[in-house]
């Protein structure tokens, strides 16, 4: 049985073609996470606000550049009185953000970007993600409610 033997140069070029091979595959299965990216509107949606019926309206900004997030929320409750609520959270994913009576964190699940924020002990959890049809889906989750799904257009 004969023995195949490569050359030194042989055997170089043929890691490099592989490790560039690895490099473009680990590309294309890295992508940014900007498909969030802009201003959504909120489709008005019926909920409850301190126990009264109201209609949710308002806005989402999201930013993601390199890891970098920025979300701004600006709501309003209208019912029989009007509440408005509006926030800005910025920060590396995965960090924990602390200010005005608030801890919020945020981080990504898979293609959906969670947003963990925390008032006088209650959590309420944000889930972002783009449904099928180009629009965001938001689940809103905390506790003693039932999950409210907010649809948003982009604006």
């Amino acid at each position: 049985m004969r023995r195949q033997t490569y050359s030194r140069a042989r055997v170089v070029t043929i890691f490099c073609a592989a490790g560039v091979a690895l490099l473009f595959a680990a590309e294309a299965c890295a992508h940014p996470r900007d498909f969030l990216n802009g201003t959504w509107v909120v489709q008005p949606v019926q909920t409850e606000h301190s126990g009264e019926p109201v209609t949710l309206t308002g806005t989402v900004t999201i930013d993601d550049v390199d890891g970098e997030i920025t979300v701004s929320r600006n709501f309003t409750y209208t019912g029989h009185e009007t509440f408005y609520f509006r926030d800005r959270v910025e920060g590396p994913a995965k960090s924990t953000i602390r200010g005005d009576g608030e801890t919020v964190r945020m981080r990504w699940d898979g293609d959906t970007l969670m947003v963990f924020t925390t008032r006088d002990g209650v959590q309420t959890v944000d889930n972002y993600s783009l449904a099928p049809d180009g629009t965001m889906i938001d689940v809103v989750e905390s506790a003693g409610n039932a999950p409210l799904m907010v649809v948003l257009h982009r604006q």
